[in-house]
């Protein structure tokens, strides 16, 4: 593929994969699959790979599966069925997996990452682009992600993640120390054992900040899955590699810090600073809670401490939750009683 289609082989815009999804019975990671099988239908067939050592590839569509214990290089648009990857892996553009994935060591994907099926990816991992993903993610190690991580499925966070934005129709699940530089978008927000910042709003029909025995009592419908890569199983390939990303779950104490707005339904927080305002039916506040604007509550505000906050009971006209994936103007997309 000639180097100047790199730009047109770009996704399609975020939102309107969010749009075309609410029209559609069709997964995220399959409509941006979707948009790409033009050029995708030109890359060139490659067999399955199975490596212990070094694998070098110009990428391709490759029948079946890549499997690597050592090094593996792909320099151009790679498409598989399956990728499982523990040791050194680096990919220079476009990656596609159908299926499932697992990456674990040291990994770097140098484009946007389209994942359709059950992923983990542990270890060192930079990726330059956007994740697009299906089914569930879960990222547990250290992790850069410069871009967006766009999905449908369940989000699990754990380690020391750095990611730009966060847009999921579903649920996000964190017990490490993640930075989000800009919004966050979900179902549902949980950080149960953790510390770090959003750059900018946090918006999710049930955001819970604290402690899991906290959540379970004052959140309702608590729900956590943790799920997350086993590190025993994974340092066994990886020589040892994650030790420092992954067995270190030591109790944070600094307070998570959102800059922006906390938009939702139902809101728990604790050992947090909020530097923007609430807006929500249901607010309870715990412990350690710094909020620098003011709380807007249409239903119930709960403060189990001795603190003051400034706040104010608002009409339901007022609340500004919508479902994920939608521009606050799209009035027609909310997902209240999904």
């Amino acid at each position: 593929m000639a180097e100047d289609d790199h730009e047109e082989k770009g996704l399609v815009d975020v939102e309107e994969l969010f749009r075309k999804k609410a029209l559609a019975d069709t997964s995220l990671a399959d409509l941006a699959i979707q948009s790409l099988e033009p050029y995708l239908d030109q890359l060139e067939n490659r067999g399955r790979v199975f490596s212990m050592g070094n694998a070098v590839t110009k990428g391709g569509k490759f029948k079946g599966s890549v499997r690597s214990m050592g090094n593996f290089s792909s320099k151009g648009v790679t498409v598989v069925d399956n990728l499982s990857t523990m040791g050194n892996a680096s990919v220079g553009d476009l990656i596609v997996v159908k299926n499932s994935t697992l990456m674990a060591g040291n990994s770097t994907v140098k484009a946007n990452a389209i994942f359709a099926g059950k992923t983990t990816i542990a270890g060192n991992s930079k990726f330059t682009e956007n994740i697009i993903s299906s089914t569930s993610l879960r990222i547990d190690g250290n992790i850069t992600i410069k871009k967006q991580v766009i999905t449908d499925g369940s989000l699990h966070l754990g380690g020391k993640v750095r990611i730009q934005q966060i847009q999921t129709l579903d649920s996000i699940f964190v017990r490490g120390k993640i930075f989000i530089e800009g919004m966050v978008k979900a179902k549902k927000f949980l950080l149960t054992k953790g510390a770090g910042s959003i750059g900018n709003d946090l918006i999710a029909r049930e955001v819970g900040i604290g402690r899991d025995r906290h959540l379970k009592r004052h959140l309702r419908n608590f729900e956590y899955h943790l799920n997350l890569a086993n590190p025993v199983n994974l340092a066994k390939f990886t020589g040892g590699v994650l030790a420092n990303a992954l067995f270190d779950r030591r109790k944070h104490e600094d307070p998570f810090e959102v800059q922006g707005d906390v938009i939702a339904h139902d809101i728990f927080l604790e050992n947090v600073v909020i530097h923007g305002d609430l807006n929500a039916k249901r607010v309870t506040i715990g412990d350690n809670v710094e909020i620098k604007g003011r709380i807007e509550y249409s239903e119930s505000l709960e403060v189990l401490t001795d603190a003051s906050y400034e706040s104010v009971q608002i009409g339901a006209e007022e609340l500004n939750y919508l479902g994920p994936g939608y521009d606050e103007e799209d009035i027609s997309g909310q997902l209240d009683e999904k």
